[in-house]
């Protein structure tokens, strides 16, 4: 038993407005099935961009392959704002009325593909801003008790 999951880790920008280094915190999963709320998402916004990060609330859809340019703005025509290949899949596994938070730190999006040098230093710098996520993740987590 749990009483709140949270997804972690990076993901594509299918917004423009998204940039490397970017955090969005999903309001609204979807992929697969019927769309999942995120409870709580601008709380951890919040709680986010108090620690200094840049945050962003919005949908994030998962993927079942890596989306790459030219398929961002199909993937992104629904208004989801970014993509990975995991939150989804976690979300439609949990108990109902357990609730979850999507967390994603961009790496690569519109004007920043995935297969290019720069994708190295977008990443180390993504790892650096994840590991700044943990204090806001904890007051998210004491908000839904």
């Amino acid at each position: 038993d749990c009483a709140a999951v949270a997804v972690v880790g990076f993901g594509g920008a299918l917004d423009e407005r998204l940039a490397p280094g970017d955090v969005l915190v999903a309001d609204e999963i979807r992929g697969g099935g019927k769309p999942v709320p995120c409870p709580g998402a601008r709380t951890l916004a919040t709680a986010l961009a108090a620690d200094g990060l840049r945050a962003h609330v919005g949908p994030l859809v998962t993927a079942d392959r890596i989306v790459r340019e030219a398929e961002r703005r199909v993937w992104g025509a629904d208004g989801s704002r970014a993509v990975d290949m995991e939150s989804a899949h976690v979300a439609a596994a949990l108990p109902d009325g357990v609730p979850v938070a999507a967390l994603r730190v961009v790496v690569d999006g519109p004007g920043h593909p995935l297969l290019r040098p720069g994708t190295v230093t977008r990443g180390l710098a993504a790892r650096r801003v994840l590991a700044r996520t943990g204090p806001a993740l904890e007051r998210w987590a004491a908000a839904l008790a």
